[in-house]
């Protein structure tokens, strides 16, 4: 993340990425959760399909899992 040239600190909500320091975190109960939908689109290429299997899968949802992600059941 770039600073804004000011010497001021700079201080952002984000997602959990490499390289970044935590300061807090916001409770669960104090927002609604983050949700990703995903469809396919009219002209999709079929492979996509494959994608979306994919992500609805135990295997995915292992990997989510694993990374701090509640997947739905």
């Amino acid at each position: 993340m770039a600073r804004t040239g000011s010497s001021r600190p700079v201080t952002a909500i984000c997602w959990v990425i490499d390289n970044v320091e935590i300061l807090g975190v916001f409770p669960a109960d104090t927002h609604s959760p983050v949700l990703y939908p995903i469809a396919l689109v009219q002209g999709a290429k079929p492979e996509a399909q494959g994608l979306l299997n994919f992500l609805a899968s135990s295997q995915a949802a292992a990997i989510f899992s694993r990374y701090g992600f509640t997947v739905p059941k």
